[in-house]
C-alpha cells in the first residue's frame, strides 16, 4: 500500500499530461482497483481520489466537445490522497 502512496502522488501530473479523457478514466480506474484490494478503513479516501479524477475527466470530455477549460482539483485530490498517508502513520508505525 505504500506504493500506492507513491503512485498517487503521481496523479495529478499524469492526469494533466493524459492526451484525452478516456486516458484520464483510465487512471480512475486504476485508482479504484486499488481501493478494492485496500483495508476498509482507507477505501473511502480512494474512493474520493478517484472521484475527483473522475469529475475531472468528465470536465475534459466536455471540453473537448466545446466546453470550459477542465480543471483538476488538487487540493480535494491532495486531502482524498492525505487520508491514506494518515491511515498508513497510524496503522502501521
Amino acid at each position: 500500500m505504500t506504493d500506492d502512496v507513491l503512485a498517487l502522488s503521481l496523479v495529478p501530473t499524469n492526469v494533466q499530461l493524459a492526451e484525452d479523457s478516456g486516458d484520464i478514466s483510465g487512471i480512475g480506474t486504476t485508482i479504484g482497483d486499488r481501493a478494492l484490494r485496500a483495508p476498509e478503513g482507507v477505501r473511502d479516501s480512494y474512493a474520493a481520489a478517484r472521484e475527483v479524477v473522475e469529475e475531472f475527466a468528465q470536465a475534459k470530455a466536455g471540453e473537448d466537445g466545446g466546453g470550459p477549460e477542465a480543471e483538476f482539483d488538487q487540493s480535494r485530490y491532495e486531502a482524498a490522497v492525505e487520508g491514506i498517508r494518515d491511515w498508513l502513520t497510524t496503522t502501521c508505525s
